[in-house]
């Protein structure tokens, strides 16, 4: 029997007929003992904080799920992994972004480090429904302050959804990005947004990567761009729901971008105009640009274009311009060929049917960044020269 002091353990039984799951209270506040049943070596307990928490900076690079386990290990687990807890969060719906926002609200300023954040404005459906001993369940963010809360006995994907409005929802992205902007490094955002560029209006002064998926609302007041992303290298812009002129003055605003990315860009916009502005090649021919928009961008070193074709193209004069556009881009992809900085990349079909299948293949781009992997940013499926010199090459596919 444990001594008084010490956290009592109690035998759960395996479902799966393996070793009995060991459950164990918390010590007092202040403790920094550990289980009577450590493991040889009291394990972690005799390990500096600080080699502690420098483990757990590299094992809290997932979705949040990992921080908050070990914030339920032990009170010296709990204390040493406070610093990189949040590091890496996955945040979606209304109630969740408040959540989290209520709870950095009460922690002081050097513990809300958040270095990578995934921020969705609706959930994803989970596919299974967890069991009261699942640590999943166990371990979400609770809607306390700041969020209507929601019964545990309830099913449904989708909470607050329908009852939130859009600006409900900036509101409160916006009330989160304000506590942690200063931190962030790699964001990816699935947020309503006016077709003005960002749809939050924060500065992020230590953010290197940012991922934009476009959800288009005409209710939402315009956003200016941010005067300043002085650490951003690389950009990638999802879905058809930007300006011209926002995406040229956000390369200005951002001196050390090396790598640009377009996805389903080209149905809306002028994607090779933007390009060629950014390269510095528009300045040879008659323009209204202003003078700083005319020069080449002092660090760019590629820009990938993938073509996302909308499910349902229709025909007419709306078919026409979308075709005209497939065939400047080939146009463009032979003008900047051999120079290795614009990549042109087979097309795909624009992801633009649910919610899901953008948040599905977004979670799987920001995931593989963390894990060091290059994601989004590889070129394969490049176009050959003799694919991008066919005439109508883009075009066959539609």
């Amino acid at each position: 029997m444990a001594t008084k002091g010490r956290r009592q353990a109690n035998a759960v039984p395996s479902t799966s007929g393996k070793t009995p799951i060991i459950e164990e209270s918390v010590p007092p506040e202040g403790s920094l003992q550990t289980s009577s049943i450590a493991v040889s070596g009291r394990g972690l307990v005799d390990c500096p904080p600080e080699i502690c928490e420098r483990i757990f900076s590299f094992a809290c690079l997932d979705d949040g799920f990992t921080g908050r386990s070990l914030s339920l290990v032990s009170r010296y687990i709990h204390d040493t992994s406070v610093m990189v807890r949040y590091q890496s969060v996955v945040v979606e719906g209304f109630d969740q972004i408040c959540a989290l926002a209520f709870l950095l609200e009460k922690k002081k300023p050097e513990r809300r480090l958040v270095r990578h954040l995934f921020l969705s404005h609706s959930r994803t459906p989970r596919p299974r429904k967890t069991s009261p001993r699942d640590p999943q369940s166990r371990l979400r963010l609770s809607s306390t302050k700041g969020a209507p809360a929601k019964s545990e006995e309830s099913n449904d994907d989708f909470p607050l959804f329908c009852q939130s409005t859009y600006e409900q929802r900036i509101e409160a992205a916006t009330r989160l990005c304000a506590l942690i902007g200063s931190t962030v490094e790699t964001m990816t955002i699935i947020m309503p947004q006016s077709r003005d560029f960002l749809p939050i209006p924060v500065q992020f002064p230590a953010l290197v990567e940012l991922t934009v998926y476009s959800v288009y609302c005409t209710t939402l007041p315009c956003n200016q761009v941010p005067q300043s992303l002085p650490s951003l290298q690389r950009l990638h812009l999802v879905g058809p729901y930007f300006r011209s002129p926002e995406i040229s003055e956000l390369a200005l605003v951002a001196p050390s971008l090396t790598h640009l990315r377009f996805s389903g860009l080209e149905r809306e916009i002028n994607v090779p105009r933007i390009v060629r502005r950014i390269l510095g090649a528009s300045a040879t021919t008659p323009t209204t640009d202003p003078p700083e928009l005319q020069l080449r961008h002092p660090r760019i070193q590629k820009i990938f274009i993938r073509p996302r074709y909308p499910i349902f193209c229709g025909y007419g004069p709306s078919f026409g311009n979308y075709c005209l556009a497939l065939e400047n881009l080939q146009e463009l992809a032979r003008e900047f060929w051999g120079e290795e900085e614009v990549i042109l990349l087979s097309p795909d079909e624009y992801l633009e049917s649910t919610h899901d299948e953008q948040t599905r293949e977004a979670k799987r781009w920001w995931r593989a960044r963390l894990e060091g992997r290059i994601g989004c940013w590889s070129d394969s499926g490049r176009l050959s020269y003799s694919q991008i010199t066919c005439e109508g090459y883009l075009r066959s596919f539609v």
